[in-house]
């Protein structure tokens, strides 16, 4: 395939995969926010007078290690869901991602995920409507994740110069072998041929001698 062909086919393909991540992060969100919402409500809301159903539609100050508690077990699931959500139907390849090494870089991005979030909420502060500072975060937050997961795990294998040399080498040596068996055919049956013609020919001289005498 031409390399102009390849990098369409790049593009292609990331920008589909892009739009399958769009879609299945409704999982990974909703995975975090019932699962925060449900520490909160175990651990301090309960207490307070309010249902977990309640809990989803309003902001309650909880104290320091319940609020961690309960961002750190949403957002923790939220990530086991969207590492199941990338390999089985976001990426097409996968191959990296399902061992250690990828396991690995996959928790790290996510851990930089977490902190960049926080780091982007501090510097998106000045806007004055929240919905637009949350808004911007989101989008800057999703799309350099998104590259970073596709760059560092997600990338189409690279094949080895010396592979592709020895995948020719073989190529050409079966090809070369089998043209030396044709050869070898050919040249069995066109003696066969001429060995039948003088078979032949002896015959009829035979024959010759005999009506002779």
């Amino acid at each position: 395939m031409p390399k102009v062909e390849k990098k369409k086919e790049f593009a292609r393909e990331t920008f589909f995969e892009f739009l399958r991540s769009l879609i299945t992060g409704v999982f990974p969100t909703l995975t975090d926010l019932i699962f925060s919402n449900l520490i909160l409500f175990i651990f301090f809301a309960k207490g307070q007078g309010f249902t977990y159903w309640k809990l989803l539609f309003e902001t309650v100050e909880a104290p320091g290690g319940v609020s961690a508690a309960a961002t750190a077990v949403g957002y923790g699931l939220g990530a086991i869901v969207t590492y199941i959500c990338s390999v089985l139907f976001v990426f097409k390849n996968t191959k990296k991602a399902k061992t250690l090494k990828g396991v690995a870089i996959f928790i790290c991005i996510e851990g930089f995920a977490y902190g960049f979030n926080v780091l982007l909420g501090w510097a998106f502060a000045a806007i004055p409507v929240y919905f637009l500072a949350f808004a911007a975060r989101i989008v800057v937050s999703y799309v350099v994740v998104f590259t970073l997961r596709k760059l560092l795990i997600f990338m189409p294998d690279k094949v080895k110069i010396r592979d592709v040399s020895a995948a020719v080498e073989t190529d050409s040596q079966k090809l070369c072998d089998d043209i030396s068996i044709d050869e070898d055919y050919m040249y069995d049956a066109s003696v066969g041929d001429i060995s039948d013609v003088n078979n032949k020919g002896a015959t009829e001289d035979i024959y010759e001698l005999q009506e002779k005498k």
